[in-house]
């Protein structure tokens, strides 16, 4: 069969039509970039303000007259720090009971921390580290049901003080179970879901609408590997796809910068994609049908400090930098249509087995880094992104 001819009209038609269509791919491109990139203003040039008088246009939380515990405390001082409102959530950390007589201490010394929290105006993010006592519980026993008397117990106990739903806050049972921090002996990575479903079934039982999420590590550990410097940036999938449908209604990620001892040939990680892992999380959504995410975080002054030979340090720049980073992957969520918050840890750990100082300012701190600090909270209130707090003594 003759091929048929065809018009130089007809190419000329083709080859606008496909110029065209190049154009617009290229301007719709073009667009996006400028829209993820402008999203946070002055988020490009990771520049110090050391202008801020105030790190937000609100008034600074009435606390002073409550009678305030450490967190409440370490929230004053942020508010000092920036002369505004800084949050309105905070971090609070409590273990697992293991008898009904620790559940009843343990659920009048939560109690009477959440009042003062709702007093403040403050939401608790209350995270559940499966200890007590500086020894990790039977997570097997938990699963098989050995401690839902106790669990029953506690909450029933909480519930009796008159708390309600929205003032217990956000609960985070078992946070970073895919690191050394929670190893025990047969642990499974389903062993996660399965917990958890435990601990939010019965929460759940005395506070319908009680939220619970969880938190795990950017980089996962196998079983029974105590070596940090061995974990793996892979999928959450393991430790997640056996959550019942309803049991979480939100999901955190957990990553660092860091950098090697000084004078190591170790390069480290201070960007903030490669060690916060954000795909992680848009898998997790997809996995749990949840639309909630959120970070926990920081960036350190010092690190390695337990000699001053091996010490190593971040600029306040260096920092900037990290923090335009942070931000530049909430704008990613965000574009994903996810609600987005994120908890800043600012805890000074020197004197820990961390040896890092997560803080922003002290004895030894230029201003500078103080500046950094409240540069980001002013841009993080510029783009209503909610804000929890931890550290800040």
């Amino acid at each position: 069969m003759p091929i048929p001819a065809i018009s130089y009209k007809e190419i000329k038609n083709c080859r606008v039509t496909v110029f065209y269509t190049a154009l617009l791919t290229i301007l719709i491109m073009a667009a996006f970039l400028y829209i993820q990139n402008s999203y946070f203003k002055d988020t490009t040039s990771g520049k110090i303000n050391n202008s801020i008088t105030k790190c937000t246009s609100k008034e600074p939380l009435i606390i002073s007259n409550i009678s305030i515990g450490p967190e409440l405390s370490s929230l004053s001082n942020f508010q000092k720090v920036c002369d505004s409102f800084v949050a309105d959530r905070h971090m609070v950390f409590i273990g697992i009971p293991t008898s009904i007589e620790e559940a009843e201490q343990d659920a009048a010394r939560i109690s009477a921390t959440l009042k003062d929290f709702a007093k403040a105006g403050v939401t608790p993010v209350v995270i559940a580290e499966p200890f007590y006592n500086g020894e990790i519980i039977d997570m097997k026993k938990l699963i098989a049901g050995g401690y839902d008397d106790v669990l029953n117990s506690f909450f029933w106990n909480i519930k009796e003080t008159g708390l309600t739903s929205e003032e217990m806050g956000i609960w985070v049972p078992f946070p970073e179970a895919n690191t050394p921090s929670m190893d025990y002996p047969g642990r499974e990575p389903r062993d996660f879901s399965l917990a958890v479903n435990t601990y939010a079934r019965i929460m759940h039982d005395f506070f319908a609408k009680g939220h619970v999420s969880i938190l795990l590590d950017s980089k996962s550990y196998d079983p029974g590997d105590a070596d940090w410097e061995t974990g793996a940036y892979r999928s959450h999938n393991p430790y997640i796809s056996d959550i019942v449908p309803g049991s979480v209604s939100s999901i955190g990620i957990q990553g660092f910068p860091w950098k090697p001892e000084n004078e190591s040939k170790t390069i480290g990680e201070l960007n903030a994609r490669d060690f916060l892992q954000t795909q992680f999380l848009v898998e997790a959504t997809s996995i749990l049908n949840i639309y909630e995410v959120w970070y926990n975080t920081g960036t350190f002054y010092g690190t390695h400090l337990e000699s001053d030979e091996v010490a190593v340090y971040l600029t306040a720049e260096e920092r900037a930098n990290i923090h335009e980073e942070i931000l530049a992957e909430i704008a990613y969520l965000q574009n994903k249509r996810l609600s987005v918050w994120i908890n800043i840890f600012a805890e000074d750990k020197t004197d820990s087995y961390e040896a890092t100082n997560w803080s922003y300012w002290g004895d030894d701190i230029d201003e500078s880094h103080t500046d950094s600090f409240k540069t980001f909270i002013s841009k993080l209130s510029d783009a209503n992104i909610p804000l929890s707090l931890f550290g800040g003594k």
